[in-house]
């Protein structure tokens, strides 16, 4: 069962790859990261109606954050297209880096999900929590900070925000997704530049490698062990 779900999207890769144009894909990038930025823009929210400031900095701040997994997830796709179409043409591997790009679109799907249980996660930890109204001694980008923490003007820990080992985990779990996603992005690879399965694997496993890397320095740093 858990096979069959893990495999939907590939025959979506290979109706798509041969295909011309990238509005859709792009679309599909954009919308997995979305939903990444739909728990930060909540605690967003929370925070200009709790925080008494005019320093419009701090609002930049915030937006900043809310967009990060917009952004992180377009450039996992650029990521995933520039480096398996390099791997994969010196392994012999033939065809335009569109064609890679439609196919490595698709393989954000597991990263949207992942982001959608990110949010999940990010709006549980600030749900009725107490943020700080007045942060005084704080610049922007301290008060921004400050907001994620949990933590008041003096560093005292008020909530714990994205402290919580709960947030860690997620950011581990989000490996996971990664792996789907490298198969996915395999399959992308196979079909875009006639390649073998297992060659093809190994474009694959390089970005993906990365994007995983990322994801376990973060957690890690979140964790307060790096």
């Amino acid at each position: 069962m858990i096979r069959r779900i893990a495999t939907l999207p590939d025959g979506i890769i290979r109706q798509r790859t041969p295909k011309r144009g990238l509005t859709l894909e792009t679309i599909v990038v954009l919308l997995c990261g979305l939903v990444g930025s739909a728990g930060f823009a909540y605690v967003m929210i929370e925070a200009l109606n709790a925080v008494q400031t005019d320093n419009s900095m701090f609002q930049v701040q915030l937006a900043g954050r809310v967009l990060r997994p917009v952004v992180l997830t377009v450039v996992a796709w650029i990521v995933y297209s520039v480096g398996a179409h390099l791997i994969a043409s010196s392994s012999g591997g033939r065809g335009p880096i569109s064609r890679l790009m439609r196919g490595a679109a698709w393989a954000m799907i597991p990263i949207g999900i992942w982001n959608l249980l990110r949010s999940l996660v990010v709006a549980y930890l600030f749900f009725d929590v107490d943020i700080p109204a007045e942060p005084e001694g704080l610049t922007a980008a301290e008060q921004a900070a400050s907001v994620f923490a949990g933590t008041g003007a003096g560093g005292e820990d008020v909530y714990a925000g994205l402290t919580d080992p709960l947030y860690a985990v997620v950011l581990l779990v989000g490996i996971l997704f990664v792996v789907w996603s490298a198969h996915l992005l395999s399959i992308a690879v196979a079909e875009s530049k006639s390649l073998e399965i297992d060659t093809a694997r190994r474009a694959a496993a390089v970005p993906a490698g990365l994007f995983a890397l990322y994801l376990l320095v973060t957690a890690l740093g979140q964790a307060g062990i790096l």
